[in-house]
């Protein structure tokens, strides 16, 4: 008589097919409907953060842009106000929008004149400068657009006045077609005349 022997059973390794094999069988409705909506939650997260990255971005270069403009321009002013030696009032608009501002300065660059004027004004949407038989400069660039210049006479004593200036400046251009992300700014200061 032949002694049966027990078969033991075989525990099948973790890492063989037989036992992979139950993992592949398939995903229940559920359980790809929670996959979907996970991965669709993660995407549009990314999706709202790199288009706020990149307006965030736009609106922080286009309100470095207006800021620049406007420190180049009260910077050439007022050295240009430090230079003269006089207003020239017949040309000047004081008081107002848009104003303008006419200077008089001593000059040695022409033999035959012992001076020359130079006038700020606006020009389009331009901030300008103008002197004596040379064609406009634009102070602004195309990115920003005036909005206020106002030049204001202030009487220190007898013999020495200031000129106190208000610029405003904002962007001509929008972020992504949105009118409210413009940059705005109001700047002033003011100069004594020097003639020095």
């Amino acid at each position: 008589m032949k002694l049966l022997r027990k078969r033991k059973n075989k525990k099948i390794p973790r890492g063989s097919a037989v036992n992979n094999s139950a993992w592949f069988r398939g995903f229940t409705l559920i359980e790809m409907v929670i996959y979907v909506g996970l991965c669709s939650i993660i995407l549009g997260s990314l999706a709202f953060f790199a288009s706020w990255a990149l307006q965030a971005g736009a609106k922080a270069k286009m309100e470095r842009d207006v800021l620049n403009n406007g420190q180049r321009a009260l910077e050439i002013m007022v050295s240009e106000i430090k230079k003269s030696k006089n207003v020239y009032d017949p040309t000047s608009v004081f008081n107002s929008y848009p104003g303008q501002l006419s200077l008089e300065q001593a000059t040695a660059f022409l033999p035959q004149e012992s001076e020359t004027f130079v006038d700020f004004f606006q020009c389009g949407q331009s901030l300008c400068l103008k002197r004596e038989n040379d064609s406009p400069i634009a102070l602004t660039d195309g990115n920003v657009a005036l909005t206020d210049l106002k030049f204001f006479k202030i009487s220190n004593n007898a013999t020495s006045s200031s000129i106190q200036i208000n610029l405003g400046l904002e962007s001509s251009r929008s972020v992504w077609g949105q009118s409210q992300t413009k940059s705005k700014i109001w700047l002033q200061t003011s100069a004594n005349l020097n003639a020095y």
